[in-house]
């Protein structure tokens, strides 16, 4: 039933002579890590810093559900399954590894969904994240590269999740002195999906051409990448708060410029960075490292660099 659902929509796409792709494609594009880390920046540093919190947290535990449940049901991609499946050309590049649950679907779920459940928001703008979450998960099966059950659970995994880092946001504003419990339970779960990554027997399957379907270290790394950006998020946000503690309160042309250098000081570490620390510890390990400095820096060193210079600007002034 799964495989139908992809070819009728397949052949919606060939009726319609494909004048929706480029949509779905630019909707699968905002379900990417990077854009999640920039939009999450920005709302951790100008809009609301309990929001960007609870967003941080809720994107980063679903990171680890997704890299968990990825390995252990180790489902295969839709085209792999049924040959009569063709994915767009544009998106099967980056549509690697295995299938369920949806990695984009999961990111969507946290970064526009996570908002979307909190009530202070208008309903309106509610409808509209909620819209955007379903329209990114629509076009992973727009696209070819998921099957409807690989979005369904990544869309119920990733509300329940959100649902819990929902609660423990609460429990802190109630026990703040609890913050470094919560930091250690991420910490380890983030270390015990490394360990379980690196250890679990994975399926070895070839193509007609004698190449692995799926190449087991590359899933492991995806993995390790989870745990690392996790592991970011539990370093840095306890150091932010035992250290830095900065304020969200400014001028709009504060909030202007923290997005600009917020996002300048992301794109460095997610870009060159990342690819000078893979060269230097390669494989699975230069994936988590590079992953952990990516969140530490929105989590921790842009609330420094804002922190000290607007301090700085204050005591100019």
């Amino acid at each position: 039933m799964d495989i139908e659902f992809l070819l009728f929509l397949q052949r919606l796409r060939d009726a319609t002579a494909g004048v929706l792709d480029d949509m779905f494609v630019q909707f699968s594009v905002f379900g990417e890590p990077f854009y999640a880390l920039i939009l999450m920046g920005i709302l951790y540093w100008c809009v609301s810093k309990s929001m960007g919190v609870f967003v941080l947290m809720g994107w980063d535990i679903n990171r680890l559900a997704n890299g968990f449940l990825k390995i252990t049901f180790c489902a295969y991609r839709p085209w792999i399954r049924d040959p009569r499946v063709k994915p767009l050309e544009s998106v099967i590049a980056k549509a690697t590894g295995y299938s369920f649950p949806s990695g984009h679907t999961t990111n969507a779920t946290a970064v526009f969904g996570g908002p979307a459940l909190r009530r202070e928001l208008s309903r309106p703008l509610r409808l509209a994240l909620w819209s955007i979450v379903f329209l990114i998960g629509l076009s992973r099966n727009w696209v070819g590269v998921h099957t409807p059950q690989d979005v369904l659970v990544a869309l119920v995994v990733g509300i329940a999740l959100m649902l819990l880092a929902a609660r423990i946001c609460s429990w802190l504003e109630e026990h703040p002195d609890k913050d470094a419990v919560v930091a250690a339970a991420i910490a380890l779960a983030s270390i015990a999906l490394i360990v379980y990554a690196a250890t679990k027997a994975y399926p070895m399957d070839y193509d007609e051409a004698g190449n692995l379907v799926v190449d087991p270290q590359k899933m492991a790394n995806d993995s390790f990448k989870n745990a690392g950006w996790a592991l970011g998020f539990a370093l840095g946000w306890l150091a932010e708060r035992r250290l830095v503690q900065f304020e969200i309160d400014g001028t709009i042309q504060q909030k202007c410029c923290r997005a600009l250098w917020g996002c300048l000081a992301i794109m460095a570490v997610y870009f060159p960075v990342t690819e000078l620390v893979k060269m230097v510890v390669p494989g699975g390990v230069g994936s988590s490292v590079a992953c952990f400095l990516q969140m530490l820096t929105i989590v921790f060193l842009v609330p420094l660099g804002i922190s000290r210079m607007e301090s700085k600007g204050e005591s100019d002034h």
